[in-house]
């Protein structure tokens, strides 16, 4: 029967039609297969990786070590960054105009009331240093609660704020050498643009003498044949 409906030509190519089918969903089968096969790799092979890494970081210092001459090298070159000493000058003139002193404050914490219960603490555990001027009746009422608040807010703040205040003084010396610099540079480059011109004027009028002097020489040999021969 399908002999009699469809040619020869057309039975091949309806064959060759399946087997391409076929074979597209075998290869989409395949890449699926793949895909899901990468997918589960991929974790174990970044956990591997993973490991591999923090090996190589736990073993580090037995795979390199350091010789002695190295480890001064590294603590010589620790100790020069730590350390920023200023040109002489300027410290002379910091003695002069001495920086606000550096008052650490009692306690450094993320929030205000960390602060206010430590500095509670501090205060509670050194009764002998607190004064009688310092001792203050109980609260007895929001109004003075909150005015102590206040006041304790304040102190902290203060503290806290002297800190940077110190750092911006070193900061603002730290600037005003550089611009201290940077007009010495300023003024030593003019200086010697001024000495390059100066060179080359006198060169340019060295060059004109000695043409001037060499031709009075040549006319002075001149002058000398010629009265030689008229005194022969």
């Amino acid at each position: 029967m399908i002999k009699d409906q469809y040619s020869d030509s057309d039975i091949a190519k309806l064959l060759l039609l399946e087997s391409q089918n076929y074979q597209s969903t075998m290869i989409s089968h395949w890449e699926f297969s793949q895909q899901e096969q990468e997918q589960r790799q991929q974790p174990q092979q970044q956990q591997l990786l993973k490991q591999q890494q923090n090996l190589a970081i736990q073993h580090w210092d037995s795979l390199s070590p350091l010789t002695d001459l190295e480890k001064q090298s590294i603590q010589s070159i620790q100790k020069a960054t730590s350390e920023k000493p200023l040109p002489a000058l300027i410290i002379t003139h910091r003695n002069q105009q001495p920086l606000n002193t550096f008052t650490p404050p009692l306690a450094r914490s993320s929030s205000p009331s960390s602060s206010l219960r430590q500095l509670i603490k501090h205060q509670s555990t050194n009764p002998d240093h607190i004064s009688e001027q310092e001792i203050q009746p109980p609260i007895a009422s929001i109004n003075r609660f909150n005015d102590w608040f206040a006041t304790v807010s304040s102190q902290i703040e203060a503290n806290s704020e002297s800190a940077y205040l110190n750092h911006l003084s070193i900061l603002s010396t730290y600037s005003n050498a550089c611009d201290s610099l940077d007009q010495a540079i300023d003024n030593c480059c003019a200086c010697l643009n001024e000495i390059e011109v100066n060179w080359k004027f006198v060169n340019e009028n060295s060059k004109s003498l000695e043409r001037s002097c060499q031709g009075m020489l040549d006319d002075q040999k001149v002058l000398g044949s010629i009265a030689t021969a008229l005194s022969n």
